[in-house]
């Protein structure tokens, strides 16, 4: 009798112990299942995410106020789109601590269609070449 009572307290620990097992790895499934799968993310970016000019978030960020941020980002972004091109004067120097404070910047319209521009870009072109410059270039000094 001792023998049948010991063979059976080995089957139900088994049984049991194979329970155990069987719901630690269904968990385990259904916790994996149900686990946060962290979205790979680029902090960094080199383009726009959108197409938005520089202009239009400078806008969103700022209340909707026009700055001189706004308007230095558009000539920057026509610039490298290459509607402007941007140069400095060749003017000699005499005094070195006049170097970076007496170099001329000139703004020059390039050949490049103005027609996949926004109004308001073509305005900047025009207000700066036309109204300050002659017509092609316009300068810092």
């Amino acid at each position: 009798m001792e023998i049948t009572v010991n063979k059976n307290i080995w089957i139900y620990a088994v049984i049991g112990l194979i329970a155990i097992m069987i719901v630690i790895i269904k968990s385990k499934l259904t916790y994996k299942k149900l686990e946060h799968k962290p979205i790979n993310v680029n902090l960094y970016q080199r383009d726009l995410p959108s197409n938005l000019r520089p202009a239009h978030v400078r806008l969103l960020l700022n209340d909707g106020l026009v700055d001189e941020k706004s308007l230095v980002s558009t000539i920057v972004d026509l610039i490298d789109k290459g509607y402007l091109e941007i140069r400095r004067g060749e003017k000699e120097v005499e005094d070195k601590t006049d170097l970076f404070r007496n170099r001329e910047i000139i703004l020059y319209k390039t050949s490049k269609s103005t027609d996949g521009l926004l109004r308001y870009e073509k305005f900047i072109i025009d207000w700066f070449i036309e109204k300050y410059g002659d017509g092609k270039q316009v300068s810092s000094r």
